[in-house]
């Protein structure tokens, strides 16, 4: 029983060996074919002897035994030979494919230019999308020039016309190109021409739907190990629903009205990323660098923003209801008007940070670093702020019921006007704060 066992594990992982290695074939094939013939030339010479051996050998006459070894030789000899010729008819199909993928590659180019009809142009996407999608090593290439043909539009729109993607939520799926809904402005004064603009913005939806296609193939394709660049790049309304971020550049890429709903962004570098109005719902954002970031009105709710870097970040607006944003660096982020309800911001840095009228009911802001945060007007009923320090901070017309001030740094806290004084829950700290323009004139007189 034992025996069987050390067989059965040694055919397993011979096995594994063999399929972790099946490119290398033919040279696994040569070694076991030379090792039995030196084990047959060797058990033969443990048999008889060295000396007889080399009598045998030398006899005109070969006994079978060494004609059986002369075969496997020649045998050998034959199988190095085929593997030689096999290397180099797979270096030259390789070569053949590398050329013909780059002239498919030109071919899309010329296909794309802007004197061609819309067809023509559409039929250049569809092939840098393919080439994208058959070949790693033109991934980066296909992925800039789609990207291109949206900036011939979208920049001017978002600037000019930013109701656009918010009445056309479902743009690259809209298949009737006058079912487009477009905004007044466009034609106010005779400023744009729609019309004009008709065949790039048809264009763009099949652009957005191959990066989509792309984006999902490279991040779930072992052969596309490179990181890929979508810096600065326009994918306005894009659908990447439950996309892994982790072989992506994101920083300045413009994701406005984006689905990234369950997306992994885990550790990515996006900073300065545009996901205004993007949704984000269950997102993993954990340790993301999304310093300046514009989050505006983007629905992140139950969204993992652990440790995450939004130094800076435009978040008017969003809904960061339930999120988890514990230990994440919000300094100087603008959350005015921000639902947070729920949401997990433990030891967080919020100093200087902007949440005016922002909803933080029943939030856990434990240890949170709030010096100078402007909270005049905010939704705090609730909260917990125990061990906080908001030395400092303006807590003006907010909502304090049931809010939990134990242990924190009240020193120079402004609470003037705040509703629910009484039912907030404070200890010996609150000799430090201010309730009254008295106490305010005491710790500032020179104002």
């Amino acid at each position: 029983m034992v025996m069987k066992n050390i067989f059965k594990k040694i055919f397993k992982d011979i096995s594994v060996f063999i399929k972790r290695n099946w490119k290398h074939r033919f040279l696994i094939s040569l070694s076991i074919i030379f090792l039995i013939a030196i084990i047959l030339t060797l058990s033969h010479i443990g048999k008889v002897g060295f000396d007889e051996f080399y009598n045998e050998f030398r006899n005109k006459e070969k006994p079978f035994y060494l004609v059986n070894i002369a075969i496997v030789f020649a045998a050998l000899a034959t199988a190095i030979f085929t593997y030689w010729k096999n290397i180099i008819n797979q270096r030259i199909s390789l070569i053949q494919e590398q050329t013909r993928q780059d002239n498919l590659y030109a071919k899309a180019i010329k296909l794309l230019n802007e004197e061609n009809d819309l067809t023509t142009r559409k039929g250049g996407v569809h092939i840098l999308k393919d080439l994208a999608l058959t070949s790693s090593a033109h991934a980066q290439k296909c992925i800039d020039m789609l990207c291109s043909l949206n900036e011939s539009w979208m920049p001017k729109f978002l600037n000019d016309y930013p109701d656009f993607f918010k009445l056309n939520s479902n743009f690259p799926n809209i298949k009737n190109i006058d079912e487009l809904k477009l905004t007044k402005d466009l034609f106010i004064n005779g400023d744009l021409n729609a019309s004009s603009y008709i065949d790039q913005i048809s264009l763009s939806q099949l652009v957005l739907n191959s990066m989509s296609s792309i984006i999902n193939h490279i991040s779930t394709n072992d052969d596309y190990n490179d990181t890929y660049d979508l810096s600065y790049k326009y994918l306005c309304s894009i659908d990447l629903n439950g996309i892994n971020f982790k072989k992506f550049k994101l920083n300045n890429l413009n994701l406005h009205f984006a689905n990234l709903g369950k997306a992994n962004l885990h550790s990515t570098y996006s900073h300065g990323i545009n996901l205004k109005s993007a949704y984000l719902a269950e997102a993993n954002l954990q340790s993301a660098d999304l310093n300046e970031a514009n989050l505006k009105s983007a629905v992140i709710f139950r969204a993992n923003l652990r440790s995450t870097e939004l130094i800076f970040a435009n978040l008017q607006h969003i809904n960061l209801t339930e999120a988890n944003l514990q230990s994440a660096e919000l300094y100087g982020a603008d959350f005015q008007h921000a639902d947070l309800s729920y949401a997990n911001l433990k030891s967080t840095d919020l100093i200087y940070a902007k949440l005016q009228f922002s909803k933080l009911a029943n939030a856990n802001l434990q240890y949170a670093e709030l010096i100078e945060a402007k909270l005049q007007s905010a939704e705090l009923s609730g909260t917990d702020l125990q061990y906080a320090n908001l030395e400092e901070a303006n807590l003006q017309y907010a909502n304090l019921i049931n809010a939990n001030f134990t242990k924190a740094n009240l020193t120079k806290t402004n609470f003037r006007n705040a509703k629910g004084i009484n039912e907030a829950i404070f200890d010996e700290n609150k000799e430090n704060a201010i309730f009254t323009d008295k106490d305010y004139k005491k710790h500032y007189p020179e104002t």
